[in-house]
């Protein structure tokens, strides 16, 4: 937070502005890295645990494009999954490698 002069106090006050923003891009950034890097341990998964862990790593891919797509701006539009979001993921989850 330091590298990108944000501080605590701009989330209480919900402050979206350039620094922050930069920072959440960053995070997202750094966040769907570690999404990509996590799908290499879906070979060694089986039955449920293989579907929720695809699960979780869609419906974080999602939020993060939401984020995105809202150009990071969080506190005025929060993303939100709705049910055709949820149904794109199971489907997701359950028909991709």
């Amino acid at each position: 937070m330091n590298h990108f002069q944000v501080t605590e106090n701009m989330f209480e006050m919900k402050e979206n502005n350039h620094n922050f923003s930069a920072l959440l891009k960053h995070s997202v950034n750094r966040t769907r890295s570690l999404f990509t890097e996590g799908k290499n341990l879906f070979g060694f998964l089986k039955g449920r645990l293989k579907l929720e862990i695809k699960w979780t790593v869609a419906g974080g891919e999602k939020i993060l494009s939401k984020i995105e797509k809202n150009d990071y701006q969080i506190f005025g539009k929060r993303p939100k999954l709705n049910k055709t979001d949820f149904i794109s993921i199971l489907l997701k989850s359950i028909f991709i490698k």
